[in-house]
């Protein structure tokens, strides 16, 4: 990827399977190629160090480019924080977790219309 030398990139990694209840990695470097190569070769994140060795294909999916490395961990400290759930940022994993929410969405509604406007049950 080429990138201007003084910027910073925050970056989303997918993994193509879930490893317990991870699916996403957030990081952040000033040279993501040289980033990418270390978690290859097991020198990044202990996450990625442990979905490769579990054989885990994974991919970065997204990235956010700013100019200095302050307002880059910045962020990422904001998504990491704020953004419970990184499918609702990762372009993999979007739509099936939006539609998974309209889903409950509906159920929910139904099961809150069933209590309000269900029968009436009179003590005899």
């Amino acid at each position: 990827m080429n990138v201007p030398q003084d910027t910073c990139l925050v970056y989303l990694v997918h993994f193509q399977k879930p490893l317990a209840h991870a699916q996403h990695y957030i990081g952040k470097s000033n040279n993501i190629d040289r980033r990418v190569l270390e978690h290859r070769n097991g020198r990044g994140s202990r996450l990625l160090r442990v979905v490769s060795a579990r054989g885990i294909d994974w991919d970065v999916v997204r990235t956010w480019e700013f100019s200095t490395s302050a307002e880059a961990g910045k962020f990422e400290r904001q998504l990491k924080k704020k953004c419970k759930s990184a499918r609702r940022i990762c372009p993999v994993c979007k739509d099936e977790f939006y539609k998974r929410e309209y889903e409950l969405r509906k159920i929910r509604k139904a099961q809150r219309e069933s209590l309000c406007f269900g029968e009436v049950h009179r003590a005899e």
